[in-house]
């Protein structure tokens, strides 16, 4: 009875069996359930590690692309390959320096790689860069770049593209590890995480804009030739009567009593051709000079003073370079240092009046200076400070990677502006430069001052129908670049300052321009109005403020004359940065090279000075420009006004220098004192005016698009007050404005202007040194020298702001000058704009000054000589290298994919 049985026994166990097997699944479940989770939250975790790598790449690889751009070797670079800071060009050694360069800009690469990955907070585990110069060699046999090694295809392809050229591709390759907070439990404490993304630096068009005017050369002097090997100087002959007696220095006007062989009328008549033919025959070839006993004997010194050359002996200058005939040389004064140049070799150079006396010496004429052997081609080059800009250009065009794709054009301009066309390997004309070979050898052969077609002729050819105008300069029959034959060679004469039309200042019956058809020329002595100059009546009305001066100052009304005639000032007039503009824009937009597709527009303005000429303009739709500029005339007519650009009278009331051009204000005592206008000729004196003329919607009798028309009725400021600085900001808001003036009354034609990619602008004013303390450029600020009110810093302010006003167009597509926006409004200066439509203030003006307190002037540009947005003062060419530097830093990238 007491017994048990088995299966009683085990009922309780049976029980505690069942519970416990729901603990365990629980358990289980748990787990299982922890697990998900785990897995959740550490999935989740990966991907907000991977989306914050990925976003990190994509950052990275665009600031690695930004890094991506030619580097020059340094000179430590240049000293571990070659043993030398300036080794030969060409030499092999370069090309390790290059390498070692090419090094230094990929770890660059590199290091902007992974700053910005560290910058997202990402602690990356590797980073791989690559280009496709890390994954292609260079096969030398098929010329062709092919894959590093087997399995790269991919690579190779991927970022050197299926034409064989290199790209500006960046790809950038990160690992990161991305902890676990669960699964680590089961021994998986991190997921290594990795993110790739290509970027590519935009390809550049940049059109390098020149100013190779003749201030280019202004520093040029004897002992820049002596420090190139050429050591001699030339002390030129003096013009004198039959009886060896300096001549009058009167030659404004006629002087009576002249015999009809004197000298000095017979060399104007005769040009420089019969000079140049007297001195060969007297040369004697024993000691190098001319027959003592000739009356045109030039002599031939040694620089006396040291200078630093050890380069092969170089041969005497040609002749061409040593004096020549110019018979305004009387208005001309010796300078003093080269009067002491002369003393200090052993001839000293006397006249009674100071200046040259009918020859001057041609060491600073700009064909000289830039071609000093003759040969056509500009590689020997001396001409200062034109040298140190063109150099510190080339050092600019190795930053431009060709390699990539990168293209330049170079834009030259003075009294025009030329686009430069070359011959490229093809044999096809081009100006976009695709070879850094090609763009150093146009630099060099071709670029030098006065370098356009009023100066220099370039070749002809016809591409698609149409004439293009290319280097290099056709040669003369002396071996040297022909001068341009729309002037006379008789009396153009080969000398610095030189204009077209000089020889009609020289009075009768010296000037070419008198009448030579006069039953009386040949009879002296003569009345002068017999043989009226070709330049009178001049364009400038003789009314009420001819009577003026009349009481005023009696030797004011004979000034108006040759001297001051528009013929002569205009034609002389160069530095045309308005059409150094136009070109600009023209290489980027010509239909056979232009290209908007990945490709930033660049352009690059570096000038010395203001504007001081213009393109001919229109009147009434009929073109102005005169056919042919040989001197004398063959008509009677004077040129019409706008026939040699832009040059306005002003008018005859109001303030001095503002509304009155140069060429009329006889009021101004520093010229009726002076003799002669002074800079500038064809504008106004104040920085910050503007006026109006340039109009999209004028055509010409054909139809055709012409811009300035001086008869346009709606700004009757064409004629009066329009001048060159106005020309160059208007060309300057037509290319860079999105909304430029006149083109919302374009109609349908605007659509195409406003879909127009537009240029990023950078202006270099070069040599702008304010010599006499100028600290802020406007009108009644600018300093002068008290002893010579002539010498002041006009020049560099109207400069200046000029170029400020372009670089403040280039930089965001709009103007942000507060007063040069009142300007654009409504043509006047009144504050007109609404308080929300001004705007920052831009970066070239003081800050914190409200535009709409009447109360305070808000022409306050910086300081002069600051540097500032896309504006750059480059005092020395040491600076310019700086500049070069700067602006090939600010290259814009894009990410591609």
């Amino acid at each position: 009875m007491m017994r048990l049985s088995m299966k009683q026994f085990a009922k309780p166990f049976a029980r505690r069996s069942e519970s416990g097997q729901t603990i365990v699944i629980m358990a289980l479940g748990f787990i299982a359930l922890l697990a998900f989770v785990g897995i959740v939250t550490d999935v989740s975790l990966m991907f907000l590690n991977f989306n914050t790598l990925t976003r990190a790449v994509d950052s990275a690889s665009v600031a690695a692309a930004g890094q991506v751009r030619r580097m020059v070797p340094s000179d430590a670079e240049l000293w571990d390959a070659c043993g030398t800071l300036a080794p030969p060009p060409g030499a092999e050694c370069v090309l390790d320096a290059n390498a070692e360069a090419f090094a230094r800009s990929f770890a660059n690469v590199g290091v902007a790689a992974r700053q910005f990955l560290e910058f997202y907070g990402v602690n990356p585990k590797a980073v791989l860069v690559d280009m496709c110069s890390t994954v292609s060699i260079y096969n030398e046999d098929t010329d062709q770049l092919e894959p590093a090694a087997e399995g790269m295809e991919d690579d190779f392809n991927q970022l050197c593209g299926d034409d064989n050229n290199q790209r500006k591709l960046i790809r950038v390759t990160a690992q990161s590890s991305s902890p676990t907070v669960f699964l680590r439990l089961v021994g998986w404490p991190d997921i290594v995480l990795e993110a790739s993304a290509i970027s590519e630096t935009a390809v550049l068009d940049v059109v390098l804009i020149m100013d190779v005017s003749e201030s280019m050369l202004n520093e040029t002097t004897y002992r820049t030739w002596a420090e190139e090997g050429y050591n001699n100087i030339y002390l030129p002959p003096r013009v004198t009567d039959e009886n060896g007696e300096e001549i009058a220095n009167d030659f404004g006007g006629y002087v009576a009593g002249w015999a009809s062989d004197n000298a000095f009328y017979r060399m104007s008549q005769n040009g420089q051709e019969l000079v140049n033919q007297r001195m060969e025959r007297e040369n004697n070839p024993a000691d190098g000079l001319y027959d003592p006993n000739g009356p045109y004997r030039i002599y031939e010194l040694g620089f006396p003073d040291p200078v630093n050359y050890t380069g092969p002996a170089r041969p005497s200058v040609r002749a061409a370079c040593q004096v020549r005939y110019y018979p305004y040389s009387v208005a001309v004064p010796v300078p003093t240092d080269l009067r002491s140049l002369y003393s200090r070799a052993g001839m000293p150079y006397v006249t009674s009046t100071g200046n040259w006396l009918g020859f001057m010496p041609t060491f600073d004429y700009y064909d000289c200076c830039n071609d000093p052997d003759g040969n056509g081609t500009f590689e020997d080059l001396l001409c200062q400070p034109f040298r140190q800009a063109r150099d510190a250009t080339e050092g600019f065009l190795q930053r431009i990677d060709f390699l990539r794709g990168d293209r330049v054009a170079f834009v030259t301009f003075d009294r025009e502006a030329f686009l430069v066309n070359i011959e490229d390997e093809n044999g096809e004309i081009t100006h976009m430069i695709e070879s850094e070979g090609y763009a150093v050898e146009t630099l060099r052969r071709y670029i030098g001052v006065r370098a356009e077609p009023s100066y220099y002729l370039p070749s002809e050819t016809t591409v698609d129908g149409e004439t293009v105008r290319y280097v290099p300069w056709q040669l003369g029959l002396d071996g040297s670049p022909a001068r341009s034959q729309r002037l006379s060679p008789d009396h153009d004469y080969p000398v610095r300052g030189n204009c077209p039309f000089q020889d009609a200042t020289l009075g009768f019956p010296l000037d070419a321009g008198s009448d030579p058809w006069g039953p009386y020329r040949d009879i002296f002595p003569l009345n002068p109005q017999n043989a009226p100059n070709r330049l009178e009546p001049i364009m400038y009305p003789r009314g009420a403020l001819w009577d003026t001066l009349r009481v005023t100052s009696q030797s004011a009304p004979q000034r108006f004359n040759a001297n001051y005639s528009y013929d002569l000032w205009a034609s002389c007039s160069g530095t045309n940065i308005g059409a150094g503009l136009r070109e600009g824009s023209n290489a980027l937009l010509h239909p056979r090279t232009t290209r908007t597709d990945g490709a930033v527009w660049v352009m690059v303005l570096l000038s010395d000075g203001a504007a001081a000429g213009s393109d001919p303009v229109f009147d009434g739709g009929v073109g102005t420009a005169p056919t042919d500029l040989a001197y004398p005339y063959t008509t009677r007519q004077p040129v019409q006004y706008g026939g040699l650009g832009l040059c306005p009278p002003g008018t005859t009331g109001g303030t001095v220098g503002t509304t009155q051009s140069e060429l009329v204000d006889l009021r101004d005592a520093k010229d009726i004192l002076g003799g002669n206008p002074t800079f500038p000729f064809c504008s106004d004196e104040s920085p910050e005016s503007r006026h109006f003329c340039f109009d999209p919607l004028v055509r010409n009798g054909a139809g055709e698009q012409t811009f300035v028309d001086l008869a346009n009725s709606r700004f009757p400021e064409c004629r009066t007050f329009y001048d060159v600085d106005d020309y160059a900001r208007d060309w300057a808001d037509w290319i860079g404005l999105a909304e430029p003036p006149g083109l919302a009354d374009m109609g349908s034609a605007a659509e195409q202007r406003n879909a127009a990619q537009l240029p990023t602008i950078f202006s270099i004013g070069f040599g702008l040194n304010f010599e006499h303390g100028t600290t802020q450029c406007k009108a009644g600020n600018i300093r002068e020298n008290a002893a010579d009110p002539k010498q002041n810093d006009l020049e560099d302010c109207l400069g200046e702001e000029l170029l400020r006003y372009i670089a403040d167009v280039g930089d965001n597509f709009q103007i942000d000058t507060d007063y040069q926006q009142d300007w654009l409004d409504d043509r006047q200066q009144n504050r007109s704009l609404a308080i929300n439509e001004w705007g920052d203030r831009g970066p070239c003006e003081e800050q914190n000054i409200d535009p709409t307190d009447s109360s305070i002037d808000f022409v306050q540009p910086l300081p002069a000589g600051q540097s500032c947005g896309n504006y750059y003062n480059a005092a020395s060419g040491l600076e310019l290298e700086r500049v070069f530097d700067d602006i090939a830093s600010r290259m814009f990238t894009r990410l591609t994919q």
